[in-house]
């Protein structure tokens, strides 16, 4: 039982040292500290940075998801916690120009204190087990695909039409 400890200890230890954009600085910065593309006026208006109608990276939205317009929904179950889950939130989160045009995510907290019944109901309707899961919805809310783990190269290489 120790070995397997140790190995998962070196594995993610092994990732931050080697992913030169998993920086350990953004590790332990809170996640309020991060920000996304937005202008002054949007986040002032909305109390929320990076959650106006043209972000394409979307926070504490989870209840617009339904009449959301955008052909291509991408829900992001992360946890604040989790190693993996922070560096790829600010890669994404600073990245949306990245994006193609017709996509939104969805930043949705699978696990923590703060998880409301939506973000919970989504996961159990999604059939997400653990954080850093990603699941593509259609227009119907039908899943499209499903993968975890990485963060904006592996989000481009998985989106489907």
């Amino acid at each position: 039982m120790s070995k397997l400890l140790i190995i998962a200890v070196l594995l993610i230890a092994g990732y931050f040292f080697f992913n030169p954009s998993a920086k350990l600085d953004s590790v332990t910065k809170p996640e309020s500290t991060i920000s996304t593309e937005t202008t002054p006026n949007d986040s002032e208006a909305s109390g929320n940075p990076g959650t106006t109608e043209t972000s394409r990276y979307r926070t504490n939205h989870a209840s617009e998801l339904a009449e959301a317009q955008s052909p291509r929904r991408i829900l992001f179950f992360y946890a604040s916690w989790c190693p993996t889950c922070i560096p790829a939130d600010k890669i994404l989160a600073s990245s949306q120009s990245s994006l193609p045009s017709d996509v939104i995510i969805y930043r949705l907290n699978y696990n923590d204190t703060d998880t409301d019944q939506v973000e919970k109901d989504l996961a159990k309707k999604y059939g997400v087990t653990y954080q850093h899961t990603y699941v593509q919805i259609d227009e119907s809310g039908e899943v499209v695909t499903k993968w975890n783990g990485g963060a904006l190269s592996e989000l481009l290489a998985n989106l489907k039409p």
